[in-house]
Formats: structure tokens, C-alpha cells, sequence
């Protein structure tokens, strides 16, 4: 709709028309032209003194709407419900996540449409990362907002480090609190019943120990954390270690320093030629040529083999071939502009 601040203005320009018209009718046509110019400038100069202004009108619904993305998974069990209140709104509700499966990621990538507000209630606890959502929310020119309610107390312990390793190698392990409390509760360490000495990482809720066996077998590690919640399956964590004999390399010519670089992972026994009986090897390092008929039946049972010397000619247990050398060329692209 047009409207006019200073109709005034307006309404006598349009009353002045009459006598613009006789004048420009007695006149002759040249003059007739130049009247005519003169009019329709005081009729533009009256219509700008009047001010016009332009309101555009947009309908819209007398709700907004909220879609709340709700995070169900085990994790969330331990938040308060924030009992939210919408005045005069629409309000969606979608599941993002339930049961042990915590892939938000997921949950908010399918759930993100276009032109919407989204409200994600979490404890932002998931199993994949989280890095591709805002982009995805900008590109759909959608709101995401989110609340994290207040937790009960809660904690949990875990035991990272190798499953399987070998008699004199070292081996270290992190002990990992994470905890809903102010204050994260330190944890105890046992080995096969003997309390193991934790160091500080400097990270919080982190502690590292290492440890080196003796003997084959399988050890016992176990921590615990002395915590009232509600899940009590996470005050404690065990982990089995098994522990074996380190495996017996064959080293073929000079020994070198590959046994002083792994030699807390293998056994390196050093000889000229090959024995008649290879399998108390795991795996054999070849530095010099050797006949190939000697190791046949080695390679063919799944027993590793390394050859580091010289390809002279072509050998059918190792799954590679002498190449031709070939010439290169440089080619040069000249841009003209």
C-alpha cells in the first residue's frame, strides 16, 4: 500500500492541472512541447514533496514452531529433565538416538531440514564425531540450538593398552576416568592382585602405568573407582593381557641393526646358510641370495619371508619381478595470456 506523508503538496499539483492543460493547448507546438516539460516537472516535484512511502504486507503463521531432537540413549538416563515450557508455539519432537547406540551424528544429519529451529537435548556423548553438523545446519539455513541439563553424579573407568604382547617388551597403559562430578575420583589399579603405582599425565581424568612380563600367560589388570551412582558396572573395569614367547627371526647374512630395533618384540638368530629345519621360525630375513627351493615349501605353509639383497634374477617365492628401467621425460606447459 502507497501512502504520503505530505498530501498537501500532492493535492495541489493535481489542481493545477486544469490550468497547465489551457496553457499548454494555446501555445504552439514547439512551445506546446516545452509547457508540456514544465508541467510534468511541477507534477514530479509535487509528488516528491508529498513523500510517498511503500508498506509491504507478509502474512505468517501466529505460531512459531521448535523441533526438539531428544538424545534417548542409556548415557542420558542420569539427566534431569529440564521440564521445558513452549508459550505459543508448535512443538515437534524426534528421537535421535536410544538404547547403547549414541551416533548423534547421524540422528541430526537425517533430521535437518530446511528454513526450521532445531533444539538438541544431549549429553552430547557420542560414537562419531560431531564436526559435520553445523555445516549441515548452514547449508539447510536452519537454527541448532542446544541444552545440556544438569547429570547426577556419575562415573566411569577404563583401561586402554595391548591385548597381546611379548616376554621382556615394554608395554604401557592408560587408565581413563570420565565423571559428571567436580571432582574426578582417582582410580586403583591392581595386577593379578598387587596394586599397581599410577603417574599423572597431566590430563585430566588420565593416569598411565607401564609394565613389563616375564613370563607367558595371561595377566589380570582390573581398576576401580569408589563412586555412588547409578550405573556401579562402571566403578569397575578388567582387562586380560596375554602374554607370549617372543617369535624367533631367522636373520640370512649379517645380523645388522634390526635386531637391536625390535629386539623387544622378536628373537634374531643369526646364520650363513639355512638349516634344514625352518620351523621353529616365524619369519625369515634374507640379506643374501639363497636357493629358492629351500624356502619352497617354507613360504607355501604362510611363513613370512624378506629379501634385501640384490634381485638378480628372477625368483618365484617372492611376488615381485625385476622391472626395465625406463627413460624419463620432462614436459614443460607454457600458459599464454
Amino acid at each position: 500500500m502507497i501512502t504520503f506523508g505530505q498530501p498537501y503538496f500532492l493535492l495541489a499539483g493535481i489542481l493545477a492541472l486544469p490550468a497547465l492543460y489551457l496553457a499548454i493547448t494555446r501555445e504552439t507546438n514547439f512551445k506546446k512541447i516545452t509547457a508540456f516539460t514544465k508541467a510534468l516537472t511541477v507534477l514530479l516535484i509535487a509528488f516528491v514533496l508529498a513523500s510517498p512511502s511503500l508498506t509491504v504486507s507478509e502474512e505468517r503463521s501466529s505460531k512459531d514452531r521448535v523441533v526438539i531432537l531428544e538424545d534417548n540413549s542409556r548415557s542420558t538416563e542420569i539427566m534431569h529433565n529440564p521440564n521445558l515450557e513452549f508459550e505459543d508455539m508448535e512443538v515437534e519432537r524426534r528421537s535421535i538416538a536410544s538404547g547403547n547406540i549414541s551416533d548423534l551424528s547421524s540422528g541430526i544429519l537425517q533430521n535437518i531440514d530446511n528454513d526450521k529451529t532445531y533444539l538438541l537435548i544431549s549429553d552430547l556423548q557420542s560414537s562419531s564425531s560431531l564436526n559435520r553438523v553445523s555445516d549441515r545446519v548452514n547449508q539447510r539455513n536452519s537454527t541448532l540450538n542446544i541444552l545440556k541439563p544438569e547429570f547426577d553424579p556419575e562415573s566411569a573407568v577404563k583401561i586402554e593398552g595391548p591385548e597381546t604382547t611379548y616376554i621382556g617388551a615394554g608395554n604401557t597403559f592408560n587408565v581413563k576416568v570420565s565423571s559428571t562430578e567436580e571432582t574426578i575420583p582417582e582410580p586403583q589399579v591392581k595386577l593379578n592382585d598387587e596394586v599397581v603405582e599410577l603417574q599423572k599425565t597431566g590430563i585430566e581424568g588420565k593416569w598411565q602405568f607401564t609394565e613389563t612380563f616375564d613370563e607367558e600367560g595371561y595377566k589380570t589388570i582390573e581398576a576401580s573407582i569408589a563412586s555412588r551412582d547409578k550405573f556401579r558396572d562402571n566403578n569397575n573395569y578388567y582387562k586380560t593381557v596375554k602374554v607370549a614367547e617372543k617369535p624367533e627371526i631367522l636373520v640370512l647374512g649379517d645380523k645388522g641393526r634390526i635386531s637391536q630395533e625390535f629386539s623387544d618384540f622378536y628373537s634374531f638368530e643369526q646364520r650363513d646358510r639355512l638349516p634344514e629345519d625352518l620351523s621353529p621360525y616365524y619369519a625369515v630375513i634374507a640379506k643374501k641370495n639363497f636357493n629358492e627351493a629351500d624356502l619352497a615349501s617354507y613360504t607355501a605353509e604362510g611363513n613370512g619371508l624378506i629379501y634385501t639383497g640384490k634381485l638378480k634374477e628372477e625368483n618365484s617365492v617372492l611376488p615381485i619381478r625385476k622391472g626395465k628401467r625406463r627413460r624419463m621425460y620432462r614436459r614443460y606447459r607454457v600458459l599464454l595470456f
